[in-house]
């Protein structure tokens, strides 16, 4: 773990991943962008508006056998709602995904590049079908002509094409791989296999980014450390 002060306020913010390069500050909510041996500030992020997740940064749990802690979170929005992408930093070295959706979650972990023949196929099909480089510069794009229902090979799993949606972050805390601000962009593509697999291509103004894992049932994430709400066991 690196400790480095924050630009805007000289708080410390710990960055847990080695891979992270971005992160809000608990105590100012600067926006700061981690280069090498320090950090610079690239704005101010609102504090996110309280929601029902049970999950919090610090939250740990267990994927496969291996724990895992929570620390980041991203807050995309699309056109019926919100889900959370969050930020995992597990015990093997891995930096995973837990995205939730209405009660719904799916563990993933992204393909490294360069990526295999039968992944750099599929993203040229896809983009050729749905040109997200141009979608992503219209305010309300519809993807419609996406090719939901069809079938897609990629990382040993054939994969149908479930969901097509123009997302935007709302909100992002802790620390992330990526940029997060407010308003960035992308298309997302939700793939499902036939034993619960997932699968996710995420096109934005960055290099496309591909990821696969499993929807889960909550018990067996055996979380702990969740937010005190009503109701929640």
């Amino acid at each position: 773990m690196t400790t480095l002060p924050c630009a805007a306020c000289g708080a410390p913010i710990e960055f847990h991943s080695p891979a992270s390069v971005y992160a809000v500050c608990a105590f100012c909510h600067a926006m700061v962008v981690r280069r090498d041996v320090d950090v610079e500030a690239i704005g101010t992020m609102a504090e996110l508006p309280p929601d029902m997740s049970p999950l919090q940064i610090g939250s740990e749990g267990v994927y496969g056998n291996v724990p895992f802690t929570i620390i980041g979170r991203a807050k995309m929005a699309w056109a019926q709602g919100t889900w959370n992408e969050w930020f995992l930093w597990c015990d093997d070295n891995r930096r995973g995904w837990l995205a939730e959706a209405q009660g719904f979650f799916a563990v993933s972990f992204e393909i490294p590049t360069p990526f295999p023949l039968d992944v750099r196929q599929n993203i040229a099909s896809l983009q050729e079908k749905i040109k997200p480089q141009t979608m992503l510069d219209q305010n309300n794009p519809s993807l419609s002509h996406a090719p939901v229902g069809n079938m897609y090979r990629f990382a040993n799993t054939a994969y149908q094409l479930a969901d097509a949606k123009f997302a935007r972050c709302v909100g992002s805390e802790g620390e992330l791989p990526f940029t997060a601000a407010r308003g960035r962009t992308a298309i997302t593509l939700d793939f499902t296999g036939p034993q619960d697999e997932f699968a996710c291509i995420e096109f934005s103004a960055d290099a496309p980014r591909v990821f696969t894992g499993d929807y889960i049932e909550w018990d067996r994430l055996r979380i702990e450390r969740v937010r005190d709400l009503e109701g929640w066991p």
